[in-house]
């Protein structure tokens, strides 16, 4: 493999979905600081997601790979982080296509991103 090439999985195609309970905070917040997520989000926020079926994390080979909140009622994502072993893989792609949101919450770094998914920034 040259270095040019990045090593890839079939985590986009592969991945199981677990919904997250309130006591899984710790769990939510391990994934997040192992993907560098910027954004700090604390146990209310996670509380009010996991408890309106928001809160969701992807397995891919037994492990977490990423995590996601949304608030379901309004379809707003409001964070995903995909951990960097499986990043550039297409799971945030697919993690997307799967929840379907009708708005997206993201930081300035991320609008390109989200925008090759077909968002268009607002505001």
């Amino acid at each position: 493999m040259s270095n040019m090439q990045k090593k890839t999985c079939d985590c986009s195609t592969s991945f199981g979905v677990e919904m997250l309970r309130v006591e899984d905070y710790a769990r939510f917040k391990r994934a997040l600081d192992i993907g560098k997520h910027p954004a700090f989000i604390g146990r209310n926020m996670f509380a009010r997601s996991s408890a309106n079926g928001g809160a969701t994390v992807y397995i891919f080979g037994g492990a977490d790979a990423a995590v996601s909140l949304m608030n379901p009622h309004f379809g707003i994502l409001t964070a995903l982080n995909v951990n960097p072993a499986h990043r550039s893989h297409g799971l945030g792609g697919a993690i997307v296509n799967f929840l379907m949101p009708n708005y997206v919450r993201a930081i300035e770094s991320r609008v390109e991103w989200f925008e090759t998914l077909g968002y268009k920034p607002v505001g």
